[in-house]
Parts: C-alpha cells; structure tokens; sequence
C-alpha cells in the first residue's frame, strides 16, 4: 500500500507546435510514473493549466500567435501558477539574448534541441521530485490543520464541561460547606460550655478546614473562569485601581499595620476586572508574608518598556529561594506548610493566568529574609476590544 502512494501519478505539461516534438519528448519521458499532458499551443497550456496541477512545463520557444516567451510570462502572472518549473527547449534561439530572455520570462532551464535524453530525465526526475516533497508536505499541513479544528473543537467541548463544573462547584458543593461551617459555629456557641477541651478542638479543626475548602473551591472557580470567559479590554488608569483596591482592603492593611506606596502608574489598555484582581493578589500575598517582627512595608511602581511597562510589587516580607520562581505560579504549589501560612496555593496562578491572558509576563526575584519584588509586564494597549491607541494613552496617563 505504502508503495503505491510513493507511484502516484505526476502531471507533466508539454508544450510545441510541432507533433513531432511532442512525439519526442513523449517517448524520453515516457513512465508509469509520469502523466504527460500534451498541448500544442500557449492558448492551450494556460487553459490546461486550469484543470491539472503540474510537476514541470517543457515549453517550446519558437510557436506561432503566442511564443514561449509570452506563454511563460503570462504563466508567471498568476500566483497558483507561478511556482510551477519552467523547461525551455529550442532548436533556434540559441543565442544570449534570446536565453536572457528565456530566464527573465520565468524559465528554471533552458535547453537546445537535440535534447540528450538522459540529461531531460535527470533534470524532469529532480523537479518531479521536488513537486513530490511539496505536495506530501502540503497533504501533512492539511492533515495537521484538520486536527488542529479537531483539538479545537474539543477544547471548546472541555470549556463547556469547565462552566458547567464551576455552576455545579459553585452551588452543590459551596452550600454544604456553608452549613458545615454555620451548624459548627451553632454548636460551639450552643454547646460551649458542655463541651471537653477535646470536642472544642474538633469542632474548631472542622470549621476551619470546611473555610479553607471553601476558599480553594471559590479560587478554583476564579481560575477557570478567567480563559473561559470573553476578553474585553478598556482604558483603565492603573493608579486609580490600586487606589480601590486599597479602599477594598482597608480593614485588612490596618489589622496587619501595612504601609503602602503606590508610585506614578500608566494607563493602559486591560481587562479591568482581571487587573483588580491580579494586583489585590498580589497586595495580599505581600501581607501575608510580611515577618512578624517587621511591620509590612510594599511599594508599588512603574517603569517605561517601549510599548509595555513594567509594573513591580516590592515588599519587606520572609523572601524565598531564587531558584523556586517558576514553582511558586504553579497551581497548589507552596513554598510554607498551611499552618505557617493559610492559602491555597492558587493565588499566584491566577495572576500568571491573569498575565498570559493580556500578552504579559510575571516573574519575581527575592532572597530569603530579604523581601521579593514580583514584575508584572504587560502591554500598553491592545489589538484586541476597545481600539486605544497609543497617543489617547499617554494624554490620560499623564493628566
């Protein structure tokens, strides 16, 4: 099987005037390999041209009404066309003008008659050859898009399954917790005083474990959530965001006695919701690993990188091993035990996700005991949603 798809037959195009010509190059070239397509005039070849696909063209010079030069011109005119080999065979302009000519008007060779028949072969052989390669790697490229479509579509499939998981994750499993967590906090306030130390410490490690599931699951919902939903972009001064998310967490900053700066930010073009969310992680992340002797101290900041800004999130925190960067934006991946620090370990992979989904990039250089900064690099505007470009920017960035 395999060796007859190697014998599939090529398409050669001959083109003369003369029966006798084409008689000739028929019986060199004749081969179960070769289908040979014989024309007798340039009108013809381009109206051939129309219903084969050709390896290569052995064309005549010297034709009445339409000559080789003016058949391969208006062949090289028409893009499905202008790949195809060009063989030029004459008995009379054999001169240097003429072969001038020949390779001006598109010709790959140009040969004299009488024509050595071993040097036709070798010569139609390679380009056959070369027609063969092509049309194997389109045929691959064609089989590669159909499964591309193919994966696609069940990527679409699995997106659908995802939303549906998330409604179900977000009622069926979210409401048991509640009431997990509500009968818990009841008993222990009903029955407090009639319980042993024992059953206190029970009852407080199940309602705190059925809170950090329902932190993981509601995490869990925002991660899925991110790609499956439709991206629209808008004009968002990044200034003014921090600022609400600081308002947001103003309880929080003051329980924890955090001191926050926030630097000349630039507006850009994002999902405003996504970038709220991004850097509220990120505020919160510096929090929680602030060192407990030292009061947080976070600097928010900025810096110019041609059609992107970098925008760093510096903090006084514990710090952390260089060389665990790339893990620490991984899903459930943590650096500290769940007793030293609470967390799912979800945050910092949703602010890569948020990243991957603008065109950016997020990464952070830390030391232990010496603090991180986290780099968040993303693009000034969009091509996608809203058309912002980038004058409008710069007026309301520096307004």
């Amino acid at each position: 099987m395999e060796e007859e798809k190697t014998k599939e037959r090529v398409d050669i195009l001959l083109v003369d005037d003369r029966e006798d010509g084409l008689l000739a190059l028929e019986a060199v070239l004749d081969s179960p390999e070769y289908n040979l397509v014989k024309v007798s005039s340039g009108k013809e070849a381009l109206t051939t041209l129309i219903r084969h696909d050709f390896a290569v063209i052995l064309l005549d010079v010297q034709m009445p009404v339409m000559d080789g030069f003016e058949t391969a011109h208006l062949i090289r005119r028409y893009s499905p066309y202008r790949e195809v080999p060009i063989i030029f065979i004459t008995a009379i302009n054999k001169d240097a003008h003429h072969i001038a000519r020949g390779y001006e008007s598109g010709a790959i060779d140009y040969l004299f008659k009488p024509i050595d028949p071993d040097i036709l072969q070798f010569k139609v052989k390679i380009f056959v050859e070369l027609f063969q390669a092509r049309r194997s790697l389109k045929k691959m490229n064609e089989e590669l898009e159909e499964r591309v479509r193919e994966r696609t579509a069940k990527l679409v499939q699995i997106n659908k399954e995802l939303e549906q998981f998330a409604y179900v994750a977000s009622h069926d499993l979210q409401e048991p917790l509640r009431k997990i967590i509500i009968f818990g906090e009841h008993l222990m306030e009903d029955l407090g005083e009639n319980l042993n130390e024992t059953d206190k410490d029970y009852l407080s490690r199940m309602c705190k474990a059925s809170i950090r599931m329902k932190t993981v699951i509601e995490e869990l919902l925002v991660f899925s959530k991110i790609s499956s939903k439709e991206m629209t972009f808008e004009k968002i001064d990044l200034k003014e965001v921090l600022l609400e998310i600081l308002s947001d967490l103003e309880i929080k900053i003051k329980q924890e006695n955090a001191k926050i700066e926030i630097r000349d930010l630039p507006a850009i073009t994002a999902n405003k919701s996504q970038i709220r969310h991004l850097f509220q992680n990120l505020i919160l992340n510096a929090i929680k690993f602030s060192k407990k002797e030292e009061k947080p101290s976070i600097v928010i900041s900025s810096e110019s990188n041609g059609d992107f800004v970098d925008i760093s999130v510096r903090d006084n925190g514990i710090g952390f091993e260089e060389k665990y960067v790339d893990r620490i934006f991984k899903l459930f991946q943590r650096l500290h035990g769940k007793h030293e620090y609470e967390g799912s370990g979800i945050g910092l992979s949703i602010c890569q996700k948020i990243v991957d989904q603008h065109g950016g990039r997020i990464t952070a250089h830390s030391k232990p005991d010496e603090g991180s900064v986290f780099i968040v690099t993303l693009p000034l505007y969009q091509k996608l949603g809203l058309d912002v470009g980038a004058e409008e920017l710069s007026s309301t960035s520096n307004s």
